[in-house]
């Protein structure tokens, strides 16, 4: 059981990556005439974890998902579950070699007056607003030359709790700059708070684990 929801959470990660950043072709394989009792629930459930992320299925194409660009663009993952939204923004900073993240895409996913403080040295954090914050990645886009090598941030582990209009997701990622930068583990805090349907970004704090501060018990698989 435990392999099978490893699997499951793998699939839902890729699912939601996948959608968040256009790539809007998931296949699933339709029932076979052997297919046992497992590979069945497991494929189910891959048509729903698509389907709540804003895909559309195709009946006719037998387990075919699609997402269109348009669904993505109208915020579709900001009327989901709170999870939803922050798996998206790691979409929204992953990119390939010579691209760069939509900013005014990643500034949707945040109220105004939001706020997102970093671990800037070993000692010190800064606060930033949101165009602060993406000025700084901007800056360390340009810095570093990331925009040859392309960045991946993706989820490792997450712990939610939702009580009515506000949520709480703590989130374990690893950070990488392929060819450049081996992975980096890293934890951020977010706290949401739904408006007119939506989940939107209130704060996020962000801390690294190291020697003397392990990766959070919550978050260990």
């Amino acid at each position: 059981m435990t392999n099978l929801n490893s699997i499951k959470q793998k699939l839902e990660e890729s699912i939601e990556l996948s959608l968040a950043r256009a790539k809007i072709d998931v296949v699933v394989m339709g029932p076979s005439p052997d297919e046992t009792a497992p590979a069945a629930a497991l494929r189910r459930f891959i048509i729903e974890a698509a389907s709540e992320y804003g895909a559309s299925i195709q009946p006719e194409h037998r387990g075919l998902i699609r997402a269109s660009k348009e669904h993505l663009e109208a915020g579709h993952h900001l009327s989901g579950r709170p999870e939803q939204v922050v798996r998206a923004l790691y979409g929204m900073v992953t990119f390939d070699p010579g691209t760069t993240p939509d900013w005014d895409e990643v500034r949707s996913v945040f109220i105004d007056e939001a706020v997102v403080v970093l671990r800037t040295s070993a000692t010190a954090s800064t606060v930033f607003s949101v165009d602060g914050f993406v000025q700084d990645f901007v800056n360390f886009i340009e810095r570093d030359n990331v925009e040859a090598t392309g960045f991946v941030e993706r989820v490792v582990e997450v712990e939610s709790m939702v009580f009515r209009d506000i949520a709480h997701v703590l989130v374990l990622y690893e950070s990488t700059i392929p060819g450049a930068r081996p992975p980096r583990l890293g934890v951020d805090s977010f706290e949401l708070i739904r408006q007119d349907g939506q989940w939107k970004i209130v704060s996020v704090i962000n801390d690294l684990p190291n020697a003397g501060h392990p990766v959070p018990a919550v978050l260990r698989n």
